[in-house]
This record gives C-alpha cells, structure tokens and sequence, in this order.
C-alpha cells in the first residue's frame, strides 16, 4: 500500500491507540513527545495531530517517527555538555547485539511446500554467506533472512548480501551520564528526552551531539538529577515487541510490529 492509502485506511485515534493511548472525551492525550505535561495537551484530530504545549504536529506517520525517535528533533538542546561542568561520566562499549557473522537467505517455499528456495546452487553448496573476517573477530553467529515471494537463488543471493551488509558490524557505543545544570539552579534551558544537545568531552576524543535518551529526576534533591545522552535507545515499539518475544530471529518482511502499525512504520 501507499503512504496515501495507509491514511485513508488508518485513522489518527486507532494509530495512538496502538501504542497505548486512550484520548478523552475531548480527544487529548499527555504530550509523550516533551515532559512536565500533567493537563492532555495533544490534540488527536481525525488524520494528524497537534500538542498545544510543544508545538508537535504532523499525520500518522510523523507520530510514529517522532515516538520511537526516528525523526531528526526540530530544536537542538539550549545547554551544552561539557567535560569538567556537567558531564559525571563516559562509557563506551562495543555493540554486538544485532551482529551476524553468517546469514542465510530463505526464499519463497518449494513446490512441494516443504524447504524454502537457497543460495546454495549459486553459492557453491554453501545456503549461508559469510564474512570471515567477523567470524575470525566473533565466532559464527547465524541469522536468518526471510524473501517470501523470492523465487530465483541467483536474486535471492543479490538480496542477502544486501541484507548482510546491514548487520555484519559491530558499532561503538558512547553514553555520558550529566547533570541538568536547569535543576542545579543555574540559568538555563532545561533538557528534555529526545533533544540533541552538543557535547565535549576531550579526555574520551568526544566532540558531537548526542541525544538525550534518559532523565532521571530527584524530587528531594534537584540537583541530584542526572540525564543520560547517547548509547543505543530501544524505540517506543521493539520495547512492546521484546517485552512479548522470546527468540529473536532477524528478517526484512516482517515488519516492526505484529499489529495494524507495521505498515506505518515500514513508511517511516
């Protein structure tokens, strides 16, 4: 389906719902998109929405890209961080979670419905692809990549390396835990989830923006409070789908959710 047809089918209202908002009589929900918002300040109209308090607005794909931090934020954050202000700590570690050192490509079933079509009459008897360097970095980690309605083993091929290239790295994960110098007192912007704020860190070779993903709010002590920037943040939606998944197995078909949603976030 097109994006257009994907609104035309899917109403404002039913896409909140799937993420587990119920507007009022009125038809506002709580901002999820800026803290502090005890009165519902976002409107949810028939096909888009508008937050009365932050200025947030768009259709149903804008929602989705804004609520599992897709979207670029419009406004980067007033207040910077710095090694030696506000910065408490740096941690950098090497992700692997999503690392495959060998895939195999599963294509459309056989005609007798039994084993799906493989790479391996084009790939040297081989149904995997593999790269040798990883495996020699990581050891064999096998993922499977499912192209239901791929027929030929020489297209399949094609699309696996594609698909390969994805997730055979492993990336660097650099996370700064730092104080709001807003709730210490001090005359400035406060930082919100979601905003990219500038950060520098000279001693750690940082110097970039990172995006705000955690804020963790001491009531009897304001200044305690601390913000973490950075890392790796599951979106709104892989939190519902871990919370439900047990053994994760990576395709490109299947999409983000298991619900009415996964089109819209295909569009995303």
């Amino acid at each position: 389906m097109t994006k257009e047809e994907l609104k035309q089918r899917y109403s404002m209202k039913e896409i909140v719902e799937q993420y587990g908002f119920r507007p009022n009589r009125a038809g506002f929900i709580r901002c999820p998109f800026h803290t502090g918002d005890r009165d519902a300040s976002l409107k949810i109209y028939e096909k888009d929405f508008h937050c009365f308090g932050c200025g947030a607005n768009g259709d149903i794909f804008d929602f989705v890209q804004r609520i599992d931090y897709l979207a670029e934020y419009e406004q980067a954050g007033g207040q910077d961080i710095r090694q030696g202000q506000n910065i408490i700590d740096v941690t950098k570690n090497v992700k692997t979670d999503d690392l495959a050192t060998r895939l195999i490509p599963l294509g459309a079933s056989t005609s007798n419905n039994e084993w799906p079509v493989t790479i391996a009459n084009v790939n040297g008897g081989k149904d995997y692809l593999e790269d040798a360097a990883a495996v020699k970095e990581y050891g064999i980690i096998t993922k499977t990549v499912e192209f239901s309605e791929i027929q030929d083993p020489a297209k399949l091929k094609e699309e696996g390396e594609k698909a390969f290239k994805k997730i055979n790295g492993a990336s660097l994960v650099t996370e700064l835990s730092a104080v709001d110098l807003a709730d210490a007192g001090y005359d400035v912007q406060m930082l919100r989830i979601g905003e990219k704020v500038s950060c520098a860190a000279p001693t750690y070779n940082i110097q970039q923006q990172l995006q705000i993903t955690r804020k963790v709010t001491d009531l009897l002590k304001p200044a305690n409070s601390k913000v973490t920037l950075g890392g790796t943040t599951l979106t709104y939606t892989q939190r519902q789908l871990q919370a439900g998944q047990g053994r994760v197995k990576y395709t490109t078909v299947t999409a983000i959710t298991n619900g009415q949603i996964d089109e819209i976030c295909i569009y995303s």
